[in-house]
């Protein structure tokens, strides 16, 4: 996303208690873990929206970051719950835009393992996004991907450097 970038969708929570929630969250870290973006609390029993809802959400604090998105339709584990999904017991979504932002189109993933550097030898002339994360040890948690760092290759441009240096795992991607 950018800094004027949005998500966008419509929303209808059918038949919930006040035990059940309606949530739509974020992923910074390839889904390891997740924040919301939009939560619906339940204050009553019942129906809750008797058609959809339009929502926009502002991604300004993801600029530049590479993100996922979920919907979660959840209980607390507690009290009682309207059981199955269906057309008036669920959490729908539609419409879903994500406005002013990049697709990533293609991704490779390189694990530098102890190297401090990579070489990156541009396919065509189109932008490119780099992103870096650490990745402790084996077992544990990588970190959030950084911010995107963009490349576009300049046709009869300056060679570049051999190398960059990152103490960490990248991801260059190719966008649309």
């Amino acid at each position: 996303p950018s800094s004027s970038s949005e998500l966008v969708f419509s929303s209808k929570l059918g038949y919930s208690t006040s035990d059940q929630f309606a949530s739509v969250q974020v992923s910074l870290d390839g889904g390891a873990t997740w924040h919301g973006l939009f939560t619906q609390n339940v204050t009553t029993n019942g129906l809750q929206d008797s058609a959809f809802v339009n929502r926009s959400i502002s991604l300004a604090a993801f600029a530049d970051r590479i993100v996922r998105f979920r919907a979660v339709y959840g209980f607390d584990g507690a009290g009682s719950y309207y059981p199955g999904t269906s057309n008036s017991v669920s959490f729908l979504l539609d419409n879903i835009q994500v406005t002013n932002a990049s697709v990533v189109v293609s991704e490779t993933v390189q694990n530098l393992g102890g190297g401090s550097g990579f070489n990156f030898t541009p396919m065509d002339e189109t932008a490119y996004a780099f992103s870096a994360r650490a990745i402790y040890w084996t077992g544990y948690s990588a970190s959030d991907w950084a911010p995107l760092f963009y490349v576009m290759p300049q046709p009869g441009g300056p060679e570049p450097p051999p190398s960059i240096d990152w103490l960490f795992m990248v991801l260059p991607m190719l966008l649309e």
